[in-house]
Formats: structure tokens, C-alpha cells, sequence
């Protein structure tokens, strides 16, 4: 087959604001053989080109890093809620993760408009639910006893509830059993504190009250309603 006759393959050339870099390993070339084979005749013919077709497959089913900026222990009188999402990492691990953004520090390392996440491991750390409730009973300014399992998967959904809300916290460092260190996230409101309850803040109705129980007396072989009631 001659050069005239192959297919025309898509190069660096037909992408403007590319720069063409020859691959310099073959064996890592993407695409296959026949994108070898094409590269090999772009690099005897002397043209800075490089097949660009393929170079990106499989980034559809990629997973993007969990890593990023944590708070520093110290105060922040005002951090904003932007994101609250479950991971699950490489390992098969479930993580908590909260996006903020900061808006007040006290923090060199962390000033006003820095965006840094809580995170709480919740399969290896036992503690992480706890850690998980705290956050979400200073978001929504609620009783411990409101945070349910209903409502704390409401914060990880596509309504995020949370987002946008205005929290102080404070991260302090404790030591563990094993020597190390442990940042504690404490959570507290800011600005006006009204309580509501939680399922007017999810525009959710509240939960039903459970029916009275019926009771009935037997006498004699007769079922008779109601506690002592006779006909």
C-alpha cells in the first residue's frame, strides 16, 4: 500500500494550539499496531507529528484522585459548605467527604478562599460516623438525635442540602493509641442559630406518630373493645 492510499489519521497538526511530540517508546504507543506502524513513517518522514487517536481511552471509566487540601489544625470562624459526597477509593474504602470553601481563618496555610475538605474514613475509623454526625448536627443546627440514617443520606444526595451553609470550626490535634495524630473537626453554627426541625430544613414531612395500640379485654369467650368496656 502505498502512503497515498492509507487512511488518513487524525495528528497533533489537525488540533489548533497542539504541539507535536514523536512518542518515544514504541512499546507505550496507544492504539495499537497500526498506530505504531503510522508513527514510525511520521518519524523516517521528519515530521514533528504524533497519532493523538486513542491517547485518551478508557479515561471515560477513570477515577479522579480523592486527594486533596485538608484543614491544618487552628480556628476558622466562617467556612462554607460546598459539596458534601461519598468516595469509594481504590481500596474499596468508604469516605465521607465534605467540599469547603474558607472564608474566614486564622490559618497562614489555609487563608480566606482556600477550598479544603473534611474527610471521614468510615471503614477504617470507628470513630468517622460520630465525626460524620457532629458535622451534620452544626449544618443543620438540629438535636443529635435528628440525624438518622434517611438524613444523612439526603446529604450526600443531588439536593445537597448543605451546600451553601456557613459554619465555624475548629481543628485540633489528639493523639492516638498508635503515637500519632488525629485532626478532630468541631462544628458549630454561625450567624443566626434558629433551630427548625431537620425535615423542614429537607422539605420533607415529618414522620408520622405511631397509632395508639388497641387493647380488649376477653370475659367469658367475648372480645370486648377498649380496656375494660362491656355491652
Amino acid at each position: 500500500m502505498s502512503r497515498s492510499d492509507r487512511p488518513r489519521v487524525r495528528t497533533t497538526e489537525d488540533v489548533p494550539g497542539r504541539v507535536g511530540v514523536i512518542e518515544k517508546h514504541s512499546s507505550r504507543t496507544r492504539g495499537g499496531p497500526a498506530a505504531e506502524e503510522e508513527n514510525q513513517a511520521l518519524r523516517r518522514s521528519g515530521k514533528r507529528k504524533v497519532k493523538i487517536m486513542g491517547i485518551f481511552s478508557g479515561i471515560k471509566d477513570a477515577q479522579v484522585s480523592s486527594g486533596g487540601v485538608y484543614f491544618v489544625p487552628g480556628l476558622y470562624p466562617v467556612v462554607e459548605v460546598e459539596a458534601c459526597k461519598m468516595i469509594f477509593t481504590r481500596k474499596n474504602e468508604e469516605l465521607f467527604v465534605a467540599e469547603c470553601k474558607i472564608i474566614e481563618s486564622e490559618m497562614p496555610e489555609r487563608g480566606p478562599g482556600t477550598h479544603a475538605s473534611f474527610t471521614a474514613n468510615i471503614t477504617r475509623h470507628d470513630a468517622a460516623l460520630g465525626n460524620i454526625k457532629g458535622f451534620m448536627v452544626a449544618g443543620f443546627n438540629c438535636s443529635a438525635d435528628e440525624i438518622t440514617d434517611d438524613v444523612a443520606e439526603e446529604v450526600v444526595s443531588e439536593r445537597q442540602p448543605l451546600a451553601g451553609v456557613r459554619l465555624r470550626l475548629e481543628a485540633v490535634n489528639v493523639g492516638t493509641r498508635a503515637g500519632g495524630d488525629f485532626t478532630k473537626h468541631i462544628w458549630s453554627q454561625v450567624g443566626d442559630t434558629t433551630r427548625a426541625p431537620v425535615n423542614e430544613k429537607l422539605g420533607t414531612p415529618p414522620a408520622a406518630p405511631p397509632a395508639p395500640a388497641q387493647t380488649s379485654a376477653v370475659r367469658g369467650g367475648v372480645s370486648l373493645p377498649g380496656r375494660g368496656a362491656r355491652k
